[in-house]
C-alpha cells in the first residue's frame, strides 16, 4: 500500500509540473479592455514549450520555459506572457506588463 501511495504522489507531482501539450481554447482581454478568443496549440521539445495562437485572422507564435508552475513565453512583444499553471490544467496569465489577461483551457 505504501508503494502505491508513493507512486500516486510521484504521479501527482509530475502532473503538477507539466504543461499538457495539444489544443487549447484561449480567451483574453487586451490592454484596452476589448475581449478576444481563439485557439492555441502547445508543443514541447526538450525543456522548451512552443505556442501558436490563432486569434481571428492573425497567428502569433512564441516559446518559453516552465519554472515550478510559471510558464514564461517570449512572443515578440516587449514583455512576455506569464502564465500560472492551475491544478485543473488551465494556464492563467498576463501580458503587456500585466495590463492584459489571458486564459488557456485545454480541449479534451
Amino acid at each position: 500500500a505504501q508503494e502505491q501511495e508513493e507512486a500516486r504522489k510521484k504521479e501527482l507531482l509530475a502532473n503538477q509540473t507539466m504543461v499538457r501539450t495539444g489544443n487549447y481554447h484561449v480567451q483574453g482581454k487586451n490592454p484596452n479592455g476589448s475581449s478576444y478568443s481563439g485557439s492555441v496549440v502547445i508543443s514541447k521539445n526538450g525543456d522548451t514549450y512552443f505556442l501558436v495562437w490563432k486569434i481571428s485572422s492573425s497567428t502569433y507564435s512564441g516559446s518559453g520555459t516552465l519554472a515550478d508552475k510559471t510558464l514564461t513565453v517570449e512572443w515578440g512583444d516587449s514583455s512576455p506572457v506569464i502564465y500560472h499553471l492551475e491544478n485543473d490544467g488551465r494556464l492563467v496569465g498576463t501580458w503587456a506588463k500585466g495590463t492584459a489577461l489571458e486564459t488557456l483551457t485545454p480541449l479534451q
